[in-house]
């Protein structure tokens, strides 16, 4: 067995394994991009309407789903001690 044999046999091996690996990522990713996506159609949809059981549910997992995204989680945290301030 020679090094090209080697190499062939190693990569029918580690192909369909690294192809469940990203696409399991694209998934991931694509949910994430769809999770946020929905957060804000929900608000946007319902900023004139008041407070609604959907804009609720939305705001409460605003920190969930963007939890990787320090900006938006800053301006939630902003946002909300004003409200509570209001209150």
């Amino acid at each position: 067995m020679n090094c090209t044999d080697f190499i062939n046999i190693l990569a029918i091996i580690c192909s369909p394994v690294i192809a469940v690996f990203v696409g399991r990522f694209l998934q991931d990713r694509e949910k994430n991009r769809n999770d946020k996506m929905e957060i804000f159609k929900i608000l946007m949809m319902n900023r004139g309407l008041g407070w609604s059981y959907e804009n609720a549910k939305a705001l409460n997992i605003i920190e969930i789903v963007f939890a990787d995204d320090d900006n938006v989680l800053k301006q939630w945290k902003l946002k909300y001690i004003l409200c509570k301030a209001h209150i």
